[in-house]
């Protein structure tokens, strides 16, 4: 029975961290997004290997 609990308390909570993580700039949980898009203009420097 305890195991079962606390499957679902686990299980629902990673669901929950998903759906926040997912609106970055809502919810309880909010992440900046500079080394995101820093990233996204290193990758986008890179030469393309042949």
């Amino acid at each position: 029975m305890a195991l079962a609990v606390t499957l679902a308390l686990t299980f629902a909570t990673v669901i929950v961290l998903i759906a926040d993580l997912d609106r970055a700039a809502e919810g309880v949980i909010i992440i900046e997004q500079r080394p995101m898009a820093e990233l996204k203009l290193l990758i986008r420097q890179k030469p393309a290997i042949p």
